[in-house]
């Protein structure tokens, strides 16, 4: 602070110094700024006018300039600590070099080797410097000392978190917590760690541990509802989510993760009564973003539970909740304004894809009905994905779309303009606003090449005199939420010994040994077509499939390929409650029954009900279904 010159009268920078400090205190830094920077002229090596210059202009937003303010208040005080550190972490916010920002930390650090705030900048920068491992000897080096700051420790853990150096930072919470084996939240914070990298099952058997350390413990009970829902073991889940909400009624997290377990139960209602309770506590959510995120994943939940209650109106408006939260589901800005159902007669509409390759060809099983009340339609999906659709629907314009924002609707073609878009979900909300809808429509099968499925038949030594079965028992994304509703191959083997037919493999990206399992396993054929790419050759699999008289599926596009064609289906997996609303069977594609896999049971427990349900469609439909498909009735 400035001094007078005599202590009964108040020198004129004395007071233009409080008059800029009574700014500053009142927060009008406007104002401060400018009486500063009056001063600056008359005091030019007072280090202390250019660090309150740097604060107001910091607190203006104005980070350059008050980066060279507190660049010179360190070049007049070279040693002092506040000066360098406020100087480092200016120079975070206008984005200068990390190792230009360690120099800088490297002189407080000089002075105060322990100054935490130090201790963390540098840390931060070495990891955005691409110096992990600098970063992560810094932080064992206090790790191992003999008195180690447990504050600075769990900072550094949660520095190498955000910035997704995971096994860093559960390194460091392991070292926490065997030097404070009795505080709870460190294995909280650890369980976090261990979802953000996806390591569910250590992070499962850790939070087991430590709530026999900590017995009924609400936060290791909410993180392991979530350890469990999200490996879709829902019924212990369930067990624990409604232990922590004896605890702690009044949490909507508690009843978000609740609604969605009974949701994955088939308890509808009882979902929605849980769902309703986490929304009467949003008001309990601090951050404004987080109120948004958590209504979207609300929104997407009821969505799927009123899709199972059969509520479809309900249900397609709330479904918009996906490009809330849900990664998979991709929005896109296009210039046409959306389409909301409006007569399409003489109307150009674009249509774009938003979700995944079985969610589109679900979707397209509509375009029948498009086609014919359209002038145009133009179909944007994934370059892999164009071929197919091109040769599926001849009479629609199909091609990739752009990859940014500028060039998605391809605005460049040469008088190309159209009246409405539309992702290719929302195209059901307009024509299938009810179950009665779906009961009332008659399915147009996609198209496929018969020469290709006859030559396939011709590669099968008697087609003619026994059924051909395609098989499918997972999916390609073997996440753990996923792949507790799929068969391996060695589960597999009792489908294909369970009925007197020919076996084709219709496994995308099937291994090797998976493929010479079944082989060798089976007492049936089991043909595998090594010239088809089942992922890629999507017209090729197609007509594959069309050679067959029943798919047996798990929940792939491999199954909403099977349905599209109008093949006899027999398909299991978890809920999918667009896809079946509830029912035993998917009403966009009637020809496909629906086993819902038993939640309290592995996957395998329901092969009997598979087996049981292909031997009544091959009862049904073989051999007529097939020659219908393939040469007319």
């Amino acid at each position: 602070m400035l001094q007078s010159s005599s202590p009964r009268k108040t020198s004129p920078l004395q007071a233009q110094y409080n008059k800029g400090m009574a700014y500053f205190d009142a927060e009008d830094y406007a104002k401060a700024e400018k009486v500063f920077t009056k001063l600056a002229k008359h005091l030019k090596n007072s280090a202390e006018i250019r660090t309150l210059l740097g604060v107001t202009n910091k607190h203006l937003g104005n980070h350059a300039k008050a980066k060279t303010y507190f660049l010179k208040a360190s070049q007049l005080e070279p040693q002092n600590v506040a000066n360098n550190l406020l100087l480092a972490e200016n120079m975070v916010l206008v984005g200068d070099p990390p190792l230009d920002i360690i120099n800088v930390v490297d002189r407080i650090l000089d002075r105060d080797p322990k100054r935490l705030d130090a201790l963390l900048l540098k840390l931060s920068q070495l990891c955005r410097s691409g110096k992990t491992d600098e970063a992560f000897e810094l932080a064992m080096t206090e790790a191992n000392a003999s008195s180690p700051d447990l504050k600075l420790l769990f900072n550094f853990a949660v520095i190498f978190q955000n910035k997704r150096l995971y096994d860093h930072s559960i390194t460091v919470f392991n070292r926490l917590i065997e030097l404070v084996p009795d505080c709870s939240d460190y294995h909280v914070q650890r369980a976090r760690v261990r979802g953000l990298a996806d390591d569910l099952k250590t992070s499962t058997e850790e939070v087991d541990a430590a709530l026999k350390t900590f017995p009924g413990n609400p936060d290791l009970l909410l993180k392991q509802s979530d350890n469990l829902m999200r490996q879709s073991r829902n019924v212990e889940a369930l067990e624990l989510i409604n232990e922590y909400l004896a605890a702690v009624p009044f949490d909507q997290m508690g009843h978000l993760i609740k609604g969605n377990l009974f949701l994955a139960l088939g308890q509808y209602d009882d979902a929605l009564v849980s769902l309703a309770e986490a929304e009467r506590h949003f008001d309990k959510i601090s951050k404004k973003e987080d109120v948004k995120e958590q209504t979207a994943k609300l929104n997407m939940i009821r969505s799927e539970v009123e899709f199972g209650l059969g509520n479809l109106e309900t249900a397609w408006e709330l479904n918009n909740g996906r490009f809330g939260f849900d990664t998979s589901a991709i929005w896109r800005d296009y210039s046409p304004p959306i389409w909301s159902g409006e007569d399409l007669s003489g109307k150009d509409l674009l249509v774009w894809q938003d979700q995944g390759l079985g969610d589109t060809i679900r979707s397209a099983t509509l375009f029948p009905e498009l086609i014919k009340s359209a002038k145009s339609i133009t179909l944007e999906v994934d370059e892999r994905f164009v071929a197919y659709f091109a040769k599926s629907f001849p009479h629609i314009k199909c091609r990739a779309w752009g990859d940014t924002q500028e060039n998605n609707a391809q605005q460049g073609a040469a008088g190309e303009s159209f009246d409405f878009s539309c992702n290719i979900t929302d195209i059901a909300r307009h024509l299938r606003p009810n179950l009665q809808s779906f009961d009332e429509a008659v399915p147009t099968p996609f198209a496929f090449e018969r020469e290709k499925s006859l030559t396939f038949l011709s590669k099968i030594e008697n087609p003619e005199n026994k059924p051909i079965i395609g098989v499918c028992w997972r999916s390609n994304n073997m996440s753990v939420y996923r792949a507790r509703y799929y068969l391996t191959a060695d589960e597999a083997v009792e489908i294909l010994d369970a009925h007197d037919a020919i076996y084709v493999n219709l496994q995308t990206k099937y291994t090797q040994s998976e493929k010479d399992l079944l082989a060798q396993k089976s007492q049936r054929p089991f043909l595998t077509f090594d010239d088809v790419d089942l992922y890629d050759d999507l017209w090729s699999t197609a007509s594959l499939i069309a050679a067959c008289d029943v798919v047996v599926s798990a929940n792939t596009s491999i199954a909403e390929q099977a349905g599209a064609l109008g093949v006899p289906c027999v398909r299991f997996g978890n809920g999918s409650t667009p896809v079946t609303f509830g029912k035993d069977y998917v009403p966009w594609s009637p020809c496909v029954s629906f086993i819902k896999i038993d939640e309290r049971y592995p996957a395998a427990h329901m092969v009997s009900e598979i087996t049981k349900q292909m031997r009544s469609k091959i009862a049904e439909t073989f051999p007529q279904t097939r020659k219908e498909r393939l040469f007319g009735s």
